[in-house]
């Protein structure tokens, strides 16, 4: 019976030389502290144009977030990524912010309002 690589542990190896309990700590670690790497926008770029417009219009009304997801049908987070230009919402989600702020989505996306 080998035992676990982690310190002072001494549990039977399960994989990759630890047992469960410390494989499972690791990848928690490894997770969390792992820099996002999704779409092409981090927290140093500038939102897009569209991202821009999205949150302009947004504010305009005077929603938050929370308060836009029935609307849009969309969770909080993601529309924060689309604000951010982390995402590019779709077709159907541009429809229904064009059909919210009584644009069309060509308005949207060429920002001519």
């Amino acid at each position: 019976m080998s035992v676990c690589a982690a310190d002072g542990c001494e549990r039977e190896i399960r994989c990759k030389g630890l047992c469960t309990r410390c494989y499972q700590r690791s990848r928690r670690v490894k997770l969390t502290r792992a820099p996002r790497t999704c779409g092409s926008g981090n927290s140093a770029d500038p939102p897009t144009p569209l991202a821009a417009r999205l949150k302009g219009l947004r504010l305009s009304i005077g929603l938050t977030q929370r308060e836009l997801e029935p609307f849009i049908g969309s969770w909080a987070n993601r529309i924060s990524d689309w604000e951010l230009g982390v995402h590019t919402p779709t077709l159907e989600t541009l429809q229904k912010y064009a059909q919210l702020f009584n644009v069309t989505v060509s308005q949207l996306l060429d920002g001519v309002m």
